[in-house]
C-alpha cells in the first residue's frame, strides 16, 4: 500500500504491512504523517578531487549528532512476512536451506507487487540501489539499501 504523505517534495513510501495492526499502529501514530526533517544547506559541498573523483567535504564545524542527509524511503517493509507457524510447517517439510529458500521466493513475490504499484520514475530509483548477492546454492537474496 502507498501510506498517505505530505507534499513536501520528497514524495512518497511505498510500504508492505504485515496485519492490521501494523497499518493502525502507523496510521495512530501522534503527528503521522509528518515532514522529513532536512539539514541545513551549509553543511558541505560535493566536489572533484585530484585523484578520487567526486567527494563530500565538510564546509564548517559538524556537531556530533547533528543531521548531515535524510530523505523519504522508497520502500519500507518488515524483514519477515510469514507468521510463526508458516515458518514452523516449512522447517518440518524442509531442510533449513529449502525452507530459507521458499521465505526468500515468497517475500520476493511480494517485494516485486509491491515495486510494480511504484511509478516508473521510482522504480528506476529503486533498480540504481538494489544490491543482490547469488549464494553458492543459486538462491538469489535481496540485500537491501
Amino acid at each position: 500500500m502507498t501510506m498517505p504523505h505530505i507534499d513536501d517534495g520528497d514524495g512518497s513510501t511505498e510500504w508492505i504491512i504485515k496485519g492490521q495492526n501494523t497499518k493502525a499502529k502507523v496510521f495512530n501514530t501522534p503527528g503521522y504523517p509528518k515532514r522529513i526533517p532536512k539539514p541545513r544547506p551549509d553543511l558541505y559541498e560535493i566536489r572533484m578531487t585530484p585523484d578520487m573523483g567526486q567527494g563530500v567535504f565538510a564546509k564548517r564545524y559538524i556537531k556530533c549528532g547533528e543531521l548531515i542527509f535524510s530523505e523519504r524511503p522508497l520502500l519500507m517493509a518488515p524483514n519477515w512476512l510469514g507468521g510463526d507457524s508458516r515458518m514452523l510447517e516449512l522447517y518440518r517439510q524442509y531442510t533449513p536451506d529449502q525452507a530459507r529458500q521458499v521465505l526468500m521466493f515468497e517475500f520476493e513475490k511480494v517485494l516485486d507487487i509491491a515495486v510494480q504499484r511504484m511509478g516508473g520514475r521510482k522504480r528506476r530509483q529503486l533498480s540504481c540501489l538494489y544490491a543482490t548477492v547469488t549464494q553458492p546454492t543459486g538462491l538469489v537474496i535481496c540485500l537491501g539499501l
